[in-house]
């Protein structure tokens, strides 16, 4: 019974650990993101898009308080 509850501990103490690394990591990202344009992001990451032109203004417009700070011929 004891050692069960020490690997539960250990396991919630861990647990605990892994959230905190991981918010840090992503608080680093933003941080490392800041202020880039999105094509540069997508370059960086690798990252690849299936909208179209068309689709992407959309999204832009419907979003537009997340592209306020972004030059919008990115």
């Amino acid at each position: 019974m004891q050692n069960c509850r020490m690997k539960v501990a250990k396991s919630r103490l861990l647990m605990r650990i892994l959230k905190k690394i991981l918010a840090l990591k992503i608080y680093k990202i933003a941080d490392f993101i800041k202020n880039k344009q999105v094509k540069e992001v997508h370059t960086i990451f690798n990252i690849t898009t299936n909208f179209t032109v068309k689709e992407e203004v959309a999204v832009r417009n419907e979003n537009a308080w997340a592209f306020e700070d972004i030059n919008k011929d990115t």
